[in-house]
Formats: C-alpha cells, structure tokens, sequence
C-alpha cells in the first residue's frame, strides 16, 4: 500500500491500494509512467437520518496524473484495477466512477469525460441504426468505462490537456460483508472521486 509522505510521487508504474494495483498500459499492455498527488475531499456523511448517522473521511484520496506528453494521440490506454470486483459506482457533472468493496476497504476510482455534453446530445440526435459516436466533434481525449468496471479506457485526441487525472479513494470498511455498510461506504468513495 502506498503512503504519499509529501504532495506527490513521480514517475511510478502501479499504485499498490489495500485491494489491489492500479497500472496504466498502452495497447501493447506496456506500462505508462505517472504520477500521484493528494488529492482534496470533503467528509461524507453516512447512514444519514438514523441513530447510526456519522461522518466519516478517507484513509487516502489521490489523483492518478498521467502527463499527456507520454501518450500517443490516437492510441487507446487503460487505467485499471486488478485484485478487486468493481462495479459502477456513479455520476456527476460530466465524472464517472467504478467502486468495490475488499480485504476490508471500500475503494473508487473515478474518471472526467471532456466530451460528456457532446456524447449526450449526440444520444439525443440519433437514430437507432447508429452505434457509434462522431469523435471529430470530441476535445482533448476520448474516455470509456471498461466493460468489466475495472476502470477506463482513454484516447487523447488532442495536446490541449497537460495531464489526465483520475482520482481514487479508500476507506477501512468496519462491516465489509453487511451490504447496507458495502452501500454506504462505496457511495462515499465514489462521492471522493466522482
């Protein structure tokens, strides 16, 4: 598990959480460098309206920083969590996250989509035989939910953006196995990340 001393580590190839690793990978599943800082959070409120309702704040809330200058436009990465079952976890004004609960923790990884707006109104003007998105109308990269939730899937378009930052949380979770302590603690790591 990775415990940041200062404001940032540079230059690492997987970020080691109580569940498990993040990495980068290129399309040949080659490993990116990045960087990780700390990352801001407000405290969450759980369990709100009953006798049990508490505050509570993360173990640890980062930013993945992945500087655009070692990416290739037009090449597909990943960013990705192995160790843990994710699942979707939320939205949140153009943020989306992927959250799961194991060995004890409650974890989110959390992505911004530059072209949300643009890939909602291009729902709305579609028609039923169109699959496909028309990315010339998309800014800076290009972001997908992996299908299995562990994480996304980014193409940078453009150099209009220095880096790509992905946030990621965990929090010790006291009833891991409870479902109702799962929901509330999940909803709190994707609140930090999303």
């Amino acid at each position: 598990m990775m415990e940041l001393t200062g404001r940032q580590v540079e230059d690492i190839d997987r970020l080691i959480t109580p569940c498990g690793e993040v990495v980068v990978t290129d399309e040949k599943e080659e490993r990116v460098l990045f960087s990780v800082r700390r990352y801001g959070f407000a405290p969450y409120r759980i369990f709100v309206g009953t006798p049990d309702e508490q505050v509570i704040e993360p173990i640890a809330n980062y930013e993945i920083c992945i500087d655009s200058r070692r990416l290739r436009l037009g090449e597909r990465y990943r960013i990705r969590m192995s160790g843990i079952r994710l699942e979707f976890g939320g939205t949140d004004e153009r943020t989306i996250g992927v959250v799961g609960t194991a060995n004890g923790y409650s974890l989110g990884l959390g992505a911004y989509d530059p072209n949300d707006e643009e890939k909602m109104d291009q729902d709305i003007a579609a028609s039923e035989d169109r699959l496909l998105y028309d990315k010339s109308r998309f800014v800076q990269y290009d972001l997908e939910m992996l299908p299995d939730f562990s994480g996304f899937s980014f193409e940078l378009l453009d150099r209009s953006v220095a880096e790509l930052r992905f946030p990621v949380a965990w929090i010790g979770n006291p009833r891991p196995g409870n479902a109702r302590f799962r929901d509330e603690y999940e909803g709190a790591v994707n609140s930090w990340t999303t």
